[in-house]
């Protein structure tokens, strides 16, 4: 469940669940104040309390292709869906001016890459992505002026310049 709170009176002004599984990485425009989130594409099974245990267990799944979703903070409605290869999302960042998102993700599957992904935050067009191959991806940073992407792959740290 992914939740805005106001701070000054401490009591919650949305509550949405934003993944049927887990959210693996938040992030906030501070442009627009939308909540950016990552969530994980997992499946996950659940039995009913008191129920038959023969029975079937009801899954929950995302569409693993639209992990990286932005969410308004005062109602929690969805204002950008980011779409991109499948993968649990590794980490997620807006740049400082509100004009990208960049997500890293991961496939599950040993012959299924990571990916480093860059997308223009207001139109939702993917701009860019990197195929990792099977290397681990992990978290993503944007520069303090907006110019370049920090990101890393296994036990080294990429730098690659932003479009203009």
């Amino acid at each position: 469940v992914l939740q805005s709170i106001s701070l000054d009176k401490t009591k919650p002004l949305a509550s949405v669940r934003a993944f049927n599984a887990y959210i693996q990485a938040t992030a906030v425009n501070r442009e627009t104040g939308d909540l950016v989130a990552g969530g994980t594409a997992n499946i996950y099974g659940s039995r009913i309390p008191g129920s038959d245990p023969s029975q079937k267990l009801k899954t929950y799944q995302d569409d693993p292709t639209t992990l990286v979703r932005a969410f308004r903070a005062i109602d929690g409605s969805i204002t950008h869906t980011y779409p991109g290869p499948g993968g649990s999302v590794q980490g997620v960042s807006v740049s400082g001016d509100g004009r990208y998102v960049a997500a890293s993700k991961a496939r599950r599957l040993v012959s299924s890459p990571g990916y480093v992904l860059l997308w223009d935050a207001h139109s939702g067009q993917l701009l860019s992505a990197k195929d990792c191959g099977n290397s681990n991806v992990g978290d993503v940073a944007f520069d303090p002026n907006d110019m370049q992407l920090a990101y890393a792959i296994e036990n080294k740290i990429y730098i690659s310049k932003l479009p203009r």
